[in-house]
């Protein structure tokens, strides 16, 4: 029985809390960006179910939050 991966579906509720906190006044988030897919980076074909959103503070410092099956 095949069961169905829920990754696009969890990158994007992360992301909308992810874009809804970073409107508030007193937040720490500066920027989201993605979610990305796991591609080839030479012939753009899927690797994996694996998506990424990168998010940046107020610093400037980057964080990679990944969402994978385990």
């Amino acid at each position: 029985m095949i069961h169905p991966v829920y990754n696009d579906y969890i990158s994007d509720k992360i992301k909308k809390a992810l874009i809804s906190d970073s409107a508030a006044k007193d937040t720490l988030i500066h920027d989201i960006q993605g979610p990305y897919m796991d591609l080839d980076e030479e012939e753009g074909y899927l690797l994996s179910l694996k998506r990424t959103i990168k998010v940046m503070d107020e610093n400037g410092k980057t964080y990679k939050v990944t969402i994978e099956e385990e």
